[in-house]
């Protein structure tokens, strides 16, 4: 438990530190934090999430693992269809991870999740 502590207080950290250099225009030291933020929350449940429903905890580390390839994909201009493919293909894993658990509950926020990631999905920029 405690090295779930850490690991969360790290991951937070990282997070400011992403949001701070993206503010600041540091390029080369956010191109180093925000693929390693994404690795440190794809840790949370990669190692402490394996307690959940199989089929919930396998799509959403899996979809944690296409959102990691999308941000590598983000750092290079050059392959921002792939950025997209990959986010939507996490955002398609979360959903049907989070219907897994519930199918009747779910679905009016598997439906808002959707519809939250096409949003933000809007907003995704290639680093110039």
């Amino acid at each position: 438990a405690t090295s779930l502590k850490y690991l969360t207080v790290l991951f937070f950290l990282s997070t400011i530190a992403v949001i701070s250099l993206d503010i600041r225009e540091c390029h080369e030291l956010y191109e180093v934090f925000k693929p390693l933020t994404t690795v440190l929350i794809t840790l949370i449940p990669t190692l402490y999430g394996w307690r959940a429903p199989k089929m919930y905890w396998s799509l959403t580390v899996a979809g944690l693992l296409l959102c990691l390839i999308g941000d590598i994909f983000l750092l290079d201009g050059e392959n921002f269809a792939f950025v997209l493919a990959s986010f939507l293909a996490a955002h398609i894993l979360f959903t049907v991870s989070f219907v897994s658990v519930d199918k009747v509950k779910h679905y009016v926020k598997a439906a808002g999740i959707v519809g939250l990631s096409v949003l933000d999905q809007t907003n995704v920029q290639p680093i110039d």
